[in-house]
């Protein structure tokens, strides 16, 4: 049996029946601690007044957003999952970006690896068999540095991060007046 942790969830001994009915998930490329590191780095470049700085400790790359599912479907994500077929493969965070309409500063990649593309593919047809529907937008994979963000006006000079991604995991969000807490329920690990 899986066990999701939540706000409500204070510890391993909490039992079942105080937890919220509901679970907010999503899948995620859950970077490394050196490669986290590498990232607040580029991060404490920017300006200060630049918006609401996301701690280091929640920084990934969302490659499907769920939602807020019945925490009974919860393992029907994990199972699905289980049929990609990653390969492992290397991200390079070359380049720092705005966006406009969510106010989010984000630094990403310039080009996206094919079999980060094949990732992306595989687990949105894995998860359509839960019932889940992909955004039409085409992935774009970035890391939120900042939230309610202005407009960046200058770009700092940075070392681009190199990230080799082993796997991919299925995250729960924790929604807080301070701000998100994630909490990883299953890793998957890439083949290769």
């Amino acid at each position: 049996m899986v066990r999701v942790l939540t706000a409500k969830h204070p510890g391993p001994d909490t039992p079942d029946e105080q937890l919220p009915d509901t679970s907010r998930i999503f899948f995620a490329l859950w970077p490394e601690q050196s490669v986290r590191t590498a990232i607040s780095g580029i991060s404490r470049q920017l300006p200060e007044h630049q918006g609401r700085l996301v701690i280091p400790g929640n920084l990934h790359i969302t490659l499907g957003f769920i939602g807020e599912v019945d925490r009974q479907k919860v393992p029907a994500f994990i199972e699905a999952a289980e049929a990609v077929k990653a390969k492992t493969v290397t991200l390079v965070l070359d380049h720092l970006g705005y966006f406009a309409r969510s106010r989010v500063v984000w630094l990403g990649c310039t080009a996206i690896p094919a079999a980060l593309q094949e990732l992306v593919r595989q687990l949105n047809s894995a998860l359509r068999k839960t019932g889940y529907r992909p955004g039409r937008r085409p992935f774009q994979a970035h890391i939120t540095l900042f939230r309610n963000a202005k407009p960046l006006t200058e770009l700092p000079q940075f070392t681009p991060v190199n990230w080799r991604i082993n796997g991919f995991v299925l995250v729960e969000s924790v929604l807080q007046p301070s701000g998100p807490l994630y909490r990883i329920i299953k890793e998957y690990h890439c083949a290769g």
